[in-house]
């Protein structure tokens, strides 16, 4: 009599490490019904080893990538559905409505810089009225032109990597909505430190 075949049964971290991949596609596939077919276990979610090796060569297979068992590294084979996450995270580009000034070029220089400092934006470059910003996380990118006198603050599209632009002249159409959330928190941060820096005198 043949032994029973031993299931191991992975979780979201050890899909991902087994595939040597990123989470997010792991919870892509599950939420779209798109990998592996996964077991419920309680209110774990858990997906079968063999299940996993299964829906690989499938994927492989359908792709024309490899045929046979699957060896070595297996980050070809996330990459589909990682393109795939990146297109549906993809929204038209906000570009934020100037904020009010405190009346000084000199403070609202100040506001900029601490604002900026809220979130991890830091300087790229200076001029008499215009500060580029960058903004690095998890491999991306965003970097903005900031432009201000005495009345007004202003934040445009500048540059970008790893965000899925959509080049449009000079900024996007399209952007990946993560810079949207970036730019807009950093326009809250930096209105935030105006109206400090009003309540104070």
């Amino acid at each position: 009599m043949k032994p029973a075949e031993r299931v191991c049964f992975l979780n979201e971290q050890g899909m991902a490490e087994r595939l040597r991949g990123p989470l997010a596609s792991v919870r892509h596939w599950r939420r779209f019904q798109t990998g592996p077919p996964d077991l419920k276990i309680v209110r774990h979610v858990r997906n079968a080893t063999p299940d996993v090796e299964a829906g690989l060569q499938t994927r492989l297979h359908l792709n024309g990538c490899a045929k046979g068992r699957v060896r070595g590294s297996l980050a070809f084979v996330v990459l589909v559905p990682c393109l795939v996450l990146m297109s549906c995270n993809t929204v038209p580009l906000i570009e934020p409505q100037p904020l009010a000034g405190n009346g000084s070029v000199d403070a609202n220089r100040v506001a900029i810089f601490r604002g900026m400092a809220r979130h991890g934006w830091e300087k790229v470059s200076e001029e008499a009225g215009v500060v580029v910003a960058r903004l690095v996380s998890r491999g991306h990118m965003a970097s903005v032109r900031i432009s201000y006198d005495a009345d007004s603050i202003t934040i445009r599209y500048q540059d970008s990597e790893g965000l899925s632009c959509t080049k449009s002249g000079t900024s996007c159409s399209q952007i990946h909505r993560a810079y949207n959330r970036w730019v807009v928190q950093l326009r809250k941060d930096i209105s935030s430190e105006l109206s400090l820096a009003r309540n104070l005198h």
